[in-house]
């Protein structure tokens, strides 16, 4: 099994122990990062329309003013999506 195999393993284990997440992958070495999000961020995430781009700022600002996200998130992970009960629900 490759490395990127072994990572999307995890990220889907790690999926099915949260009601509502977003999965993140690490740049250098693929690893997924699961965060646990509430009805809030999971509504911001998965809006559909013009203001997608507002909505996903909004969701990601309050999971880091939440304390469960660093604010240069990006510069180290890629965001993979969003999750319900473990499956994909927004990318």
């Amino acid at each position: 099994m490759s490395k990127t195999e072994i990572s999307k393993s995890v990220g889907e284990s790690l999926t099915q122990g949260y009601k509502a997440c977003v999965r993140l992958e690490h740049i250098a070495t693929s690893y997924p990062n699961v965060l646990a999000i509430n009805s809030k961020e999971f509504m911001l995430l998965t809006q559909k329309g013009k203001n997608v781009d507002e909505c996903s700022d909004l969701a990601f600002s309050s999971m880091i003013s939440r304390g469960v996200l660093e604010p240069n998130w990006f510069e180290d992970y890629f965001f993979e999506g969003v999750y319900y009960e473990g499956q994909l629900k927004s990318h």
